[in-house]
């Protein structure tokens, strides 16, 4: 998923004030909050982005779903992002934010697609290999389940892909024969 230079900006400016405060891993679990809240309320994301409404309804109506729940600083952000008509960015932001705070811990993210549910073993071991391999830490795993997949599996971290998918064996084989 790209992610435009605002978010990156937005969730930049917040990363280092948490930082900064020591606040890391509370402001990510209060955007994380926010960002789960405005996905499962689709009538709150419409409100925050039509027109009809104006930028201090908006600010109010964030005040009173998150006031008493989040910190100051992730409130203002998210009336800066409403002054500034970047509200729309709000999932992009969080997303910047957890990238920067992941990488702060040395941490990666895979995200493995299978054709079926990975066992704990299966977790346990990939999650091994893929910390030595990629010298982090941590690697948080997250598994998907892709019906297009025969077998195998592929993992992406960041915009490295490990692609070890039946078709992607098969289409190797059928270029190597091809080339013969």
């Amino acid at each position: 998923m790209s992610k435009s230079v605002v978010s990156k900006r937005y969730a930049k400016a917040l990363f280092d004030l948490a930082k900064e405060n020591n606040k890391i891993d509370a402001y990510q679990q209060e955007l994380e909050v926010i960002g789960q809240v405005v996905l499962e309320n689709k009538g709150l994301y419409m409100i925050m982005n039509h027109p009809k409404f104006s930028d201090t309804e908006k600010k109010q109506l964030l005040q009173n779903t998150f006031g008493n729940h989040v910190s100051k600083d992730v409130l203002n952000l998210l009336k800066l992002l409403v002054d500034k008509k970047r509200i729309n960015e709000l999932n992009n932001v969080v997303d910047c934010y957890v990238e920067l705070a992941n990488e702060e811990r040395d941490i990666a993210v895979a995200n493995v697609s299978t054709v079926k549910p990975l066992t704990k073993e299966q977790v346990t071991n990939l999650k091994a290999m893929l910390t030595e391999r990629l010298a982090k830490k941590d690697v948080k795993i997250h598994n998907q389940i892709d019906q297009k997949i025969i077998g195998g599996v592929k993992i992406q971290v960041g915009n490295r892909i490990l692609d070890g998918t039946v078709q992607t064996k098969l289409a190797r084989m059928k270029r190597q024969l091809s080339s013969n």
